[in-house]
């Protein structure tokens, strides 16, 4: 399978600075995106314990993080804001994002199906 986004080393995640919210969440558990994007960042553990900082494979950055949803299960699904430089690229990200998450339940389906 062929990954839409890639993960940006946790040194280079001063790129997503100023990034903000627009309006744009999925709903996913956190087992799903550490599956399909390694371990998150550690969060500033007042407003937010768990955030990715991801990008597209045309360069938009964005973030994936859990707004202040405390504490939960790994296999809760929540809703995960995410956090862009604009609404274009934020919405592009969900979009993506989605697009990765049924991905990878299509190839579990296939895997058991074998």
């Amino acid at each position: 399978m062929t990954k839409t986004l890639t993960m940006i080393k946790q040194a280079e995640q001063v790129q997503a600075n100023g990034t903000s919210y627009h309006g744009h969440t999925i709903k996913a558990k956190l087992n799903e995106l550490k599956e399909l994007f390694g371990e998150p960042f550690d969060g500033d553990d007042d407003k937010v314990k768990h955030d990715w900082t991801l990008q597209t494979h045309d360069g938009v950055i964005f973030t994936i993080y859990d707004w202040k949803k405390g504490n939960f299960a790994e296999d809760q699904e929540i809703e995960w804001h995410i956090g862009g430089f604009n609404a274009l690229g934020t919405h592009k990200a969900k979009n993506l994002i989605e697009f990765e998450i049924i991905n990878l339940f299509a190839e579990k389906f296939l895997n058991n199906a074998e």
